[in-house]
């Protein structure tokens, strides 16, 4: 144990000699760029039926560019965003778990670029379409 603050700086050192810090930045795989009134349940379906997903079968992911943002509302203690969204051809319902500290800038902004997973969304005896969120860009 007494050698554990000289391994973690020279791991450190090293990371810091052969990592840029754009190595560090995540990055996001879109699929392709949809319109909402593209996001129906027959989509939502048809990829659940893709499952399962994981190594050498990832989920599609999907983007709509320069949407605008009618709803943004944190959920689940301020934890998660729950947005409305809309483009030319559709509004949306969209969730995304991780990205509540975002809510007041994306409510802000009023616009916003958003990658995504169209799901199917059971409640109450209803179905519709959710889009799961994997990436929120203002522009």
């Amino acid at each position: 144990r007494g050698r554990l603050p000289l391994l973690r700086e020279r791991f450190e050192a090293l990371v810091r000699a052969r990592l840029a810090p754009e190595d560090c930045v995540p990055h996001l795989t879109l699929d392709a760029e949809v319109r909402f009134s593209e996001c129906d349940l027959g989509l939502a379906d048809w990829l659940e039926r893709l499952s399962p997903h994981g190594l050498g079968n990832a989920e599609p992911v999907f983007a709509a560019r320069d949407v605008r943002v009618t709803n943004a509302t944190s959920v689940g203690g301020g934890k998660h965003l729950r947005m409305t969204l809309d483009d030319a051809t559709g509004t949306v319902e969209a969730i995304g778990f991780g990205y509540g500290p975002r809510c007041g800038e994306v409510a802000r902004a009023g616009r916003c670029d958003v990658a995504f997973v169209p799901s199917r969304n059971e409640w109450m005896g209803e179905s519709r379409v959710q889009l799961k969120l994997r990436g929120v860009r203002i522009p």
